[in-house]
């Protein structure tokens, strides 16, 4: 996956390439954690907690396509499965801000207050997680590995045609040393 520039020493690579692989590697990282923290939390009870481990895997899938066979095809797929997986991590956060909300009647800090608060108050109070047991930041983790993911593929160097990258390649001088002017 990671490539030299040509003429340049044994692992010396351009910062794309850096940088491709650094994200990759926090969305792998983030798989891990994530599923990490769903299994200590037993994030599998309900079909709907069933969500994230299913987007878990593909992004997991996404980020081995893009170490083991970066194709176009496979590129392409892992934009796509990014996007689901941007979709989903909102949707998780959606899920656990309206379980929260829905939850703090019960709350004994709230059960007084709860009817005469403002929706913007009740909203904001679930949204923080100062009422309700679900964490409202966990689905985000989601969206920030399948950003990460989708952020490996940009100008990947798989997607630019081969005569095209060998014209990228060239180096080209913009101006000659002998053409300009003495003294200026």
């Amino acid at each position: 996956m990671l490539q030299r520039k040509p003429g340049s020493r044994v692992g010396d690579f351009d910062t794309a390439t850096i940088l491709r692989g650094s994200m990759l590697a926090l969305a792998a990282t983030g798989v891990v954690a994530t599923a990490l923290e769903l299994a200590t939390l037993r994030h599998w009870t309900t079909t709907t907690q069933l969500i994230p481990w299913m987007v878990l895997g593909l992004v997991a899938v996404g980020v081995g396509a893009l170490i083991v066979h970066p194709s176009r095809r496979s590129i392409r797929a892992v934009r796509v499965i990014a996007c689901f997986a941007v979709a989903s991590g909102l949707y998780g956060l959606f899920v656990h801000v309206k379980s929260n909300y829905d939850a703090a009647v019960l709350d004994y800090r709230f059960t007084d207050s709860w009817p005469s608060m403002s929706l913007v108050a009740k909203l904001w109070a679930a949204a923080t997680g100062k009422v309700g047991p679900s964490p409202v930041i966990a689905p985000a983790v989601l969206s920030q590995c399948a950003i990460s993911l989708a952020l490996a593929t940009l100008r990947h160097p798989r997607l630019v045609p081969a005569g095209a990258l060998n014209r990228l390649l060239e180096i080209k001088p913009t101006m000659q040393h002998d053409a300009m002017p003495v003294g200026h």
